[in-house]
């Protein structure tokens, strides 16, 4: 008996985050979403921030680099065809560094379920919105302006992505 094909998707999102250390964060985010059997997935990414904030008072910037990795399970839609809405619900964790232009950088490691609302558009297309929640593992403590200042004890981001399925 011939194994049925896995689905494999290409995607790009573009995020809006905090909880970093180093203030709201934007930017693109890579991914890849891989079946690994009936509606169980893999979703690796990468992501590269640079803050649309400052820190005052000295008007610092940062940078945030980072990798995620989650597993997921993906709810169909009531429906025949593969278009549609889907509910993915994922649990996974990041591990990156954040980068301030005075110079500092620290860890970031945060563990917590992320949630996609995904419709396909037709073709191969389709577009999600994502929320990712997360309990920040590692809180270093940084200075602004010779104040002390701690990473958040959480992390949270939204993200809106394409994605095009090689089926």
């Amino acid at each position: 008996e011939a194994e049925a094909s896995r689905d494999l998707e290409l995607g790009v999102a573009g995020f809006l985050m905090t909880g970093t250390g180093g203030g709201a964060m934007a930017g693109p985010s890579p991914f890849l979403f891989i079946e690994v059997g009936h509606g169980i997935f893999l979703r690796p990414s990468l992501a590269f921030g640079q803050t649309v904030t400052s820190l005052p008072p000295s008007n610092i910037t940062g940078t945030w680099l980072n990798s995620r990795f989650d597993t997921c399970l993906r709810l169909p839609g009531l429906y025949s065809t593969r278009r549609g809405i889907q509910f993915d619900m994922c649990g996974g964790g990041d591990a990156g560094v954040t980068f301030l232009d005075s110079g500092q950088s620290f860890p970031f490691v945060s563990l917590g379920p992320s949630l996609d609302l995904r419709g396909e558009l037709g073709s191969n297309l389709a577009v999600a919105l994502r929320g990712v929640f997360g309990i920040n593992l590692i809180r270093p403590t940084f200075v602004v302006d010779s104040t002390e200042e701690d990473v958040p004890s959480w992390s949270g981001r939204i993200e809106l992505a394409l994605s095009w399925s090689l089926r």
